[in-house]
């Protein structure tokens, strides 16, 4: 008997393998993304409520000093620092670091890791804040503008 062509059992073995295969990178691309979501709902739960808690106070023109206050605890929120956005007269803006802790009814000074003076006009702050992950996370930019003086 000459028989042509693959038997029953390979033919079952690849298309067993060839399932397992799909399985395998299927669930790899929905873990990814399911990582990927569990970070940015950390980063939004923790800086809910940040932005009321906290507000810029005034801004030193010659060296970019800015006083922000902090008024409750109640978002429970670890703040680790400032994105200090400065606005200059033309209209450009730029961003600048600033680190620090800053707890509840607290007024605090934050000096900028970087800054021209030329030209700023006014400062905006996005809190920066810990994760449960212990990663730092900035928060969306408080509207709030304080003209620099």
């Amino acid at each position: 008997m000459n028989r042509k062509g693959l038997s029953d059992v390979i033919t079952t073995v690849l298309i067993i393998l060839v399932a397992l295969v799909a399985v395998a990178i299927i669930g790899t691309l929905i873990i990814n993304n399911l990582n990927k979501s569990s970070a940015r709902i950390d980063t939004s739960t923790a800086c809910q409520g940040v932005s009321t808690e906290v507000k810029p106070l005034k801004c030193t023109a010659t060296n970019g000093v800015v006083s922000i206050q902090r008024g409750t605890d109640a978002s429970g929120a670890v703040l680790s620092g400032f994105k200090l956005i400065y606005t200059t007269t033309a209209g450009a803006s730029t961003p600048s670091d600033s680190t620090g802790t800053l707890a509840a009814y607290e007024t605090k000074d934050f000096t900028p890791a970087s800054y021209t003076s030329t030209g700023v006009a006014s400062v905006k702050i996005a809190p920066v804040v810990k994760t449960t992950d212990g990663k730092t996370a900035a928060c969306d930019v408080i509207p709030i503008a304080v003209d620099c003086a």
